[in-house]
């Protein structure tokens, strides 16, 4: 994403990706019907959303995929996806509207959709279909999330931009 937008901007759509010793993790954001497979987390697309999609190194087999939003545009669709090993990966969108519950598990640092947009991070695990972790970060105004890295220790940082306190 490019970091000099503001919020309530038209985002440049870019391809994501993100290598892991067998796979190529692909996420941006479509309003046509992909093709899901692997059991998605979420396999209903409601107008635009976000998406993730894991291939095979050769980009031969598709191994996985799933749209990720709710009801609202998410014209950003995922701004950030990292693997972590062949079945986790950590990924970053901006939903304009709260996400259905299970986005959100119960021990989030922040439950809370808090403005017009705001930034959201999760994290897939165990099984690639399964968010392990996931919250909201951001004010009351909108916020949009660039960028996330993680380290060893299993930390996550990010990047956004956001016109007031988060």
């Amino acid at each position: 994403m490019d970091p000099h937008l503001l919020p309530g901007q038209q985002p440049k759509q870019r391809p994501l990706f993100s290598l892991s010793t067998k796979q190529v993790f692909i996420g941006g954001n479509t309003n046509v019907d992909l093709p899901m497979t692997g059991s998605p987390f979420d396999g209903t697309r409601s107008g635009t959303d976000g998406f993730v999609a894991v291939f095979s190194k050769d980009l031969g087999t598709l191994h996985y995929s799933t749209y990720l939003g709710g009801t609202g545009a998410e014209t950003w669709g995922v701004t950030s996806i990292k693997a972590m090993s062949d079945v986790t990966f950590v990924c970053a969108l901006t939903p304009p509207a709260a996400l259905p519950g299970a986005y959100v598990p119960v021990a989030a640092y922040d439950i809370t959709h808090n403005g017009s947009d705001d930034m959201f991070i999760m994290k897939f695990g165990s099984s690639i279909n399964a968010c392990t972790w996931g919250t909201y970060i951001g004010g009351a105004q909108s916020d949009v999330i660039n960028d996330i890295a993680f380290y060893p220790d299993g930390k996550i940082a990010f990047a956004g931009c956001g016109p007031r306190v988060l």
